[in-house]
């Protein structure tokens, strides 16, 4: 190859796009089409959305197989300490902040298919169906700056109303079933911890059940579809 042609071809890679290099690129059924590259992005979101769909998943998982060990380990023996279970409180809130972060990155991808099926594949099926003022522009943003549409927050107290607020209660309920009903003696002398007595240990006990409360019952704004409510 001659020293032009080098030349010629080190242009062409360090050649610019043309600004419009995507106009159009939805808008009629030739070439790059809907038939096509519209196919191949909906696919891959839904591969998105399903790989972080099972991330989530997994972390459910694993916190109902630790509730379980715990329960079995603790209640297989009478010697067993109650302290554990406590201890699966905080196993199982560390499990829920892991499943909100997981959550966002969930939700993003969500969020744009629903944009697509409501918008472009409601409307193949049936041409009255109301489309969303700016779906174009709010996908075209997603796209152009990828962030997540809800806060840390939101997922995770979304994630503690759908799950975790029912195996912390499991855990909470099977402590005062330990302590007051299947152990034998004073209810002060099972529940202390070391140092700390049953008069110190009961109240943090009540303080957290009284966080589980109010974390189910709390109100919240939810800025997701209203189908996910």
């Amino acid at each position: 190859m001659s020293d032009e042609e080098v030349d010629e071809v080190q242009q062409d890679k360090d050649a610019k796009p043309p600004d419009d290099i995507g106009d159009g690129l939805f808008e009629d059924a030739s070439g790059m089409s809907p038939n096509s590259a519209f196919a191949h992005l909906y696919r891959g979101e839904i591969h998105r959305m399903k790989l972080w769909r099972e991330r989530m998943d997994k972390t459910t998982h694993w916190a109902i197989i630790s509730l379980f060990g715990i329960l079995t380990w603790v209640f297989s023996s009478s010697g067993r300490p109650h302290y554990l279970l406590l201890f699966g409180v905080v196993v199982m809130m560390i499990y829920a902040v892991i499943e909100g972060r997981r959550y966002k990155g969930y939700e993003m991808w969500h969020q744009r298919i629903r944009k697509l099926q409501r918008n472009v594949f409601s409307s193949g099926f049936n041409s009255d169906t109301h489309n969303d003022a700016d779906w174009q522009s709010e996908l075209a943003d997603s796209y152009a700056e990828p962030a997540p549409n809800i806060s840390t927050k939101e997922a995770v107290t979304h994630r503690f109303k759908r799950v975790y607020a029912y195996l912390i209660s499991i855990l909470l309920m099977s402590w005062f079933i330990n302590v007051f009903i299947i152990s034998e003696g004073s209810w002060y002398e099972i529940a202390s911890i070391g140092m700390f007595s049953g008069y110190f240990v009961l109240p943090i006990v009540v303080i957290l059940c009284a966080i589980v409360v109010i974390g189910f019952v709390y109100p919240y704004d939810w800025s997701s579809d209203e189908e996910l409510l």
